[in-house]
């Protein structure tokens, strides 16, 4: 009888165990639309021979994401910016823009107005890999298009967008955002890895995360994730950033947390807190032999509405 109970005991154990494995991963509708809004606010303090200096930066946009088909593992996706916004404040003042609102500020508010509502397609497996990415071309044109003048007042701004929505930030960046699910199925508590290479204001980066999950609710899957971000060149190692070659060395990270549809796999929330130093070592130009020191910090939001 005694044997009979232990045996009993182990089984419900082994099950217990085997349905508590979540596999995560996505779990599209064709047919179906999914929205990702999402706002970066960050904050660079930079010591500049003994002079402190603060840039303010957000960006913001709103995307939808419409199921066209799937095939074997993968989804064939239409993808569309439904709105942009960037503001920045900093040496020369506060600039904004945002996609929909008529400006005078000529081909730089033109640019913004013509990176909204253009379709690309999206083929991503059902772990969130960006296969491939087809007819963004049009999305790039204004970008290309636009003349980035010394003289013109929203120079730095205009910088800014090109860094954020070129051809080559995007085609990293848009993997990063749809890419942390584990290889495997997970129970709750494990950890694993991710490595996304990306670029971030005009440099290339790698994080590496250590994602967890943390919780299995009635509705959701609770992860939480801790990033260390470095400069994907090696440290020491010369870039060239705005026609500038400096040494760049970053250390730091974000931190995340969010909350996964359980039905569809789709972000419904996520929140991050990001906490970075950079040191800059100017290698030619008329700033050779400076360096500065940036403390980076900053919120991320992202959500599904």
């Amino acid at each position: 009888m005694k044997k009979t109970l232990l045996l009993a005991l182990v089984l419900v154990s082994l099950f217990a165990v085997r349905v508590s494995a979540v596999d995560l991963s996505y779990n599209l509708k064709v047919g179906s639309s999914y929205v990702q809004s999402t706002k970066t606010t960050f904050n660079m303090g930079m010591n500049v021979l003994g002079q402190t200096m603060n840039i303010g930066t957000t960006v913001s946009s709103h995307m939808t994401y419409t199921v066209k088909s799937v095939k074997d593992t993968c989804y064939e996706i239409d993808v569309r910016y439904d709105s942009i916004g960037v503001a920045m404040n900093g040496l020369t003042g506060n600039q904004s823009l945002n996609s929909g609102i008529s400006t005078a500020q000529g081909k730089v508010s033109d640019m913004v107005n013509q990176l909204v509502n253009k379709t690309f397609q999206l083929t991503m497996s059902k772990k969130g890999k960006a296969v491939e990415i087809k007819n963004y071309e049009a999305l790039f044109s204004a970008l290309e298009s636009t003349n980035q003048s010394s003289q013109d007042a929203n120079n730095q701004i205009s910088t800014q967008l090109k860094q954020n929505f070129s051809k080559e930030a995007f085609l990293s960046n848009m993997e990063a955002n749809v890419s942390f699910f584990p290889a495997k199925s997970v129970n709750k508590g494990e950890s694993w890895t991710c490595v996304n290479k990306m670029m971030t204001s005009g440099m290339p980066v790698e994080s590496t995360t250590i994602y967890t999950l943390t919780n299995v609710t009635a509705s959701q899957y609770i992860i939480t994730g801790v990033s260390t971000v470095k400069t994907d060149m090696g440290s020491g190692t010369p870039m060239s950033i705005q026609g500038v070659t400096a040494n760049i060395d970053i250390k730091g990270g974000i931190t995340y947390e969010m909350a996964l549809n359980k039905t569809t796999g789709w972000l419904n929330q996520l929140t991050g807190k990001i906490d970075m130093d950079a040191n800059v070592n100017v290698g030619g130009g008329e700033a050779q032999g400076q360096s500065l020191s940036m403390k980076i910090t900053g919120n991320i939001e992202s959500n599904d509405r």
